[in-house]
């Protein structure tokens, strides 16, 4: 159920939305941080500045009158600001009238270094005589501040901005997920549901419009999907159709002519040359027996899409023990093996294992050049899928003709009296094991001969994806 939750459209689109909301409003946050970054940094600078312009003139006095007690309280007012970590106020001639430095005893935070543990500012000190309105330089005051305690205040912004932008995008993303859950996520699950049911009752009827969804993408979906079940209505309607005529006005003239070409076998005197029959009457014969057989195997061929059997769990041994009985006479004194280490068993359809078996075993009869044919069966794979290979002592097939077999009416051996056959065999196994979501192919033979593998589902639900004939 997790495992089907994981593949859903639901979960994709909620991991999606989710991440590109989180990444986004991220991305937003660290723009508008970087913004009050700068900001702040502008704001200790300016704010810094102020704060020894307030000062200047009282600085100024001290450098002129060089007043140390004076310098001193300069110095201590500006220690009242917490950020200020140093402070000096030094004459023209760079003598030092105040000195503090409480560095070692400030705790520097972890994050100090972002905006500067020691960002020095200095203001020049000018003396300005109101009468003569002459200026001197007389000094200069320099202060450093630790940039982590300045800016505490911005630390406390980004802390909350990240906190409330993930709480913010995460919100918006299950919003928007709500609405499209309404709006695209439930009506398609609706609609796959719908779809899943006719499936399983092998019903060809037209979905009903989701309400509100008439006309929108989904309502496009299932307008498709009615014009293609039309089309495949018809389609069988057709197969249906030809499958009747070809019982009725192909299959049994063929049969009469069988019988009577049979007749007239054994009523024609023997000729004067010796006791052999007509050649003609048994070309007749046997002509009529083949395409009695190809009208047969065609519409087998066509039912496989009117009937589909359930499957179930099977012991793959025992369905080929069966193929084998049915075929007792054909077989003879062939030699058949089971190789088979541990049990497997598949989820297939006990009649159509068995008709692909039949098909498989004739298809060895027909080609075996040996005195006595051998088949041996081997039986393993997984959890998921069991292998069946069965490989015979014949004279085996060509690497390039090994996909072409399994086309309809093709055939190793084309126009073959030695070979009899239709060229349908090997098609409705193929179309028999795709239809129960199995993958069939013919690989290398560990010895001479032929080996097919069948790749069936060991169990139920576990082989949902369109299967291919190679392996």
């Amino acid at each position: 159920m997790m495992r089907d939750w994981a593949r859903s459209l639901a979960w994709r689109h909620t991991r999606l939305t989710l991440l590109v909301a989180v990444v986004l409003g991220l991305g937003m946050s660290l723009l508008l941080i970087f913004v009050d970054f700068q900001q702040t940094r502008e704001n200790i600078r300016e704010s810094t500045q102020e704060l020894l312009k307030t000062t200047a003139n009282a600085a100024t006095q001290a450098a002129y009158t060089l007043d140390a007690t004076l310098a001193e309280e300069v110095l201590e007012g500006l220690f009242a600001v917490q950020a200020v970590s140093s402070g000096h106020l030094i004459t023209e001639r760079g003598r030092v009238l105040a000195n503090r430095d409480r560095r070692a005893s400030i705790q520097s935070p972890w994050y100090a270094h972002l905006l500067g543990e020691e960002l020095v500012f200095t203001h020049p000190l000018v003396w300005h005589n109101n009468y003569t309105d002459e200026r001197q330089a007389v000094g200069e005051l320099r202060i450093t501040l630790n940039g982590g305690l300045a800016g505490s205040d911005f630390i406390r912004r980004v802390i909350w901005e990240l906190l409330f932008g993930l709480v913010r995008n995460v919100v918006l993303a299950f919003v928007l997920l709500a609405i499209a859950k309404q709006l695209l996520t439930r009506p398609l699950s609706q609609l796959a549901q719908a779809l899943d049911q006719r499936r399983e009752r092998e019903e060809l009827k037209p979905l009903k419009y989701l309400p509100g969804h008439e006309r929108d993408e989904i309502g496009q979906v299932v307008r498709a999907f009615n014009e293609l079940t039309a089309s495949l209505q018809a389609s069988q309607e057709e197969k249906a159709r030809l499958n009747e005529v070809m019982a009725h006005h192909f299959q049994e003239p063929v049969r009469r002519m069988a019988i009577y070409a049979q007749r007239l076998q054994t009523k024609t005197p023997v000729t004067q040359a010796g006791s052999e029959e007509d050649p003609a009457l048994g070309f007749i014969q046997e002509q009529a027996l083949r395409l009695s057989h190809l009208v047969r195997d065609v519409q087998a061929y066509l039912a496989l899409d009117q009937l589909h059997l359930p499957a179930e769990q099977l012991d793959p041994r025992q369905v080929f023990d069966q193929a084998c009985s049915s075929l007792a006479e054909e077989l003879g004194s062939a030699r058949i093996r089971i190789h088979q280490d541990a049990d497997y068993g598949v989820y297939f359809s006990a009649r159509r294992l068995q008709e692909i078996f039949v098909q498989l075993i004739n298809n060895c009869l027909k080609y075996s050049l040996e005195p006595v044919l051998e088949i041996d069966l081997y039986i393993d794979g997984d959890e998921q899928t069991t292998r069946l290979r069965l490989v015979d002592n014949g004279p085996g097939i060509d690497p390039e003709y090994r996909q072409k077999v399994f086309d309809i009416f093709t055939r190793l051996v084309p126009n073959s009296s030695a070979y009899p056959g239709t060229g349908m065999g090997l098609a409705l196994v193929k179309k028999l094991v795709i239809q129960y979501h199995g993958q069939v192919a013919f690989v290398d033979s560990p010895t001479q001969g032929a080996a097919v593998v069948l790749d069936l589902p060991a169990k139920e639900g576990e082989k949902d994806a369109e299967s291919t004939s190679a392996i």
